[in-house]
């Protein structure tokens, strides 16, 4: 596939068959959405919800992958763009009806120490989540 120039195809059947690396590094070439998609298939299928460091890591990876809003948006826009992203993040979060299994606290340090002074905006989205989500004392946190 990549002899006859075919990246996105070629892309696409290294992340079929867990070839990550591959797909990460032949998606990077494409274009940035398409990048962000295969990053968000490897967080997907190699870092499992639960498991203990896999929020900080999923939260990470969503950042690294350049999702959301630039500087240069409208602030419309922008909300827009970083609605997927405080998903991911959301998700990240692992939240149940276990409280000492929940990982919101693994994501609040992701982004805080990994993500751009412009992903600082998905906070304020985040805490919303938690707070609607029964988890008041996390909402605040954020």
């Amino acid at each position: 596939m990549l002899a006859n120039g075919d990246k996105r195809d070629a892309a696409i059947y290294a992340a079929s068959n867990g070839l990550w690396s591959h797909a990460l590094l032949i998606s990077s070439s494409v274009d940035q959405e398409f990048w962000r998609e295969i990053v968000t298939r490897f967080s997907g299928a190699e870092l499992h919800a639960g498991v203990a460091g896999s929020a900080g890591l999923k939260a990470s990876y969503t950042l690294f992958s350049g999702a959301g809003p630039t500087a240069s948006e409208s602030n419309e826009t922008a909300r827009e763009d970083a609605e997927p992203v405080v998903d991911d993040l959301f998700a990240a979060a692992h939240i149940t009806d276990d409280p000492s299994s929940d990982q919101w606290r693994e994501v609040i340090g992701a982004v805080l120490f990994n993500g751009k002074p412009t992903d600082l905006a998905y906070l304020d989205d985040l805490g919303v989540r938690l707070t609607s989500a029964g988890l008041t004392n996390a909402g605040h946190v954020w």
